[in-house]
């Protein structure tokens, strides 16, 4: 589709009428996850204890304007609207601007728009990807210059992100495609690694799910159920070119093996399925985005709840970077 400069940004009564319209029950739960997400983000924002002695000391300041990517998934992503949004408004960031791809009816999904307005973010614009990044580091006529912009994105979006920097706007991190690492033993569930595996798969046809495992007999059976839970997949299609394209099932001598490769890969979100073990070997991860010690099929959904961020590093960048908080939207000076 072709839009004229003049129709990127969407109307205020369009934002209030999708809130309007949105199902009670979701409105609810996203309520929820926002009133868990602002409270974690102000628990851990350490410019409400600034401190000072004998007169030095460092003082935070918001920074003046953010933009946040929502990227056009196969599904729609409220979440990353929270987990973007509120850490801005916790630290204080006034203006607030949100761009994503017109794939639902040439528009923005209306669950999206839905959260902005809930969150009182105004300004958003239906366009996507590196053309929308391109407008943030000097601004045009239709959508003002940034001082940070933050959230995922494709590998093109990520390519302007970087340059960005070379014209003095600061970026999160490189976030996406999305991946996830499982470190699963004899004791795992073997149906819930495949559902986990196939979550991640839905993100996109270039996103990665790997399982690390020392048990032989359990990668055979993750391989059963991924063939048996594809099928009543809705976007099978997608998940499975994901699934053949960059994800494996990878049989090691040993977990410590598994550690030390999870370590090397320095995962976005990793997992550790491995029963009573779980978390004496989660304790050994120290390179990832965020984690579970624990077994769970429900990995996006207590994300969500617990409040923590899911905008990470990926590529490897866990080994350095970290999620975006309250901290990355304000500037510390001395």
């Amino acid at each position: 589709m072709e839009l004229e400069p003049s129709q990127f940004r969407i109307a205020a009564d369009e934002l209030s009428k999708a809130h309007d319209s949105l199902d009670p029950t979701l409105l609810a739960s996203l309520r929820k996850a926002i009133a868990n997400v602002r409270a974690y983000q102000e628990k851990i924002f350490i410019g409400r204890r600034s401190e000072f002695s004998q007169g030095t000391g460092i003082r935070y300041v918001p920074i003046r304007r953010a933009g946040i990517c929502v990227p056009g998934a196969a599904a729609p992503l409220p979440s990353t609207v929270i987990m973007t949004v509120v850490p801005a408004q916790v630290a204080g960031v006034r203006e607030i601007a949100v761009v994503s791809p017109p794939r639902h009816r040439d528009s923005i999904h209306p669950v999206i728009l839905a959260v902005c307005h809930e969150l009182g973010v105004n300004e958003v614009y239906r366009i996507g990807g590196v053309q929308a990044v391109g407008h943030w580091p000097l601004g045009t006529q239709t959508i003002a210059k940034v001082d940070k912009i933050v959230g995922p994105g494709n590998k093109w979006c990520n390519r302007r992100k970087r340059t960005s920097r070379e014209t003095n706007v600061g970026i999160d991190s490189i976030a996406g495609p999305s991946e996830v690492l499982v470190l699963a033993n004899d004791q795992a569930n073997p149906a819930w690694v495949a559902a986990d595996m196939l979550s991640q798969a839905e993100h996109g046809t270039d996103s990665s799910a790997i399982v690390l495992t020392d048990s032989s007999h359990l990668a055979q059976e993750i391989l059963e159920r991924l063939s048996q839970q594809l099928k009543s997949l809705p976007r099978s299609a997608e998940a499975a070119q994901s699934l053949q394209r960059f994800s494996r099932i990878i049989v090691v001598g040993s977990m410590d093996d598994a550690v030390r490769l999870a370590n090397e890969f320095a995962t976005e979100h990793l997992e550790v399925q491995c029963g009573t073990r779980s978390r004496e070997i989660g304790e050994r991860i120290t390179n990832a985005g965020g984690g579970l010690p624990r077994p769970t099929h429900a990995r996006r959904r207590r994300r969500l709840l617990a409040g923590p961020s899911h905008t990470l590093p990926t590529g490897s960048r866990a080994r350095f970077s970290s999620a975006l908080t309250s901290n990355d939207s304000s500037n510390p000076s001395a």
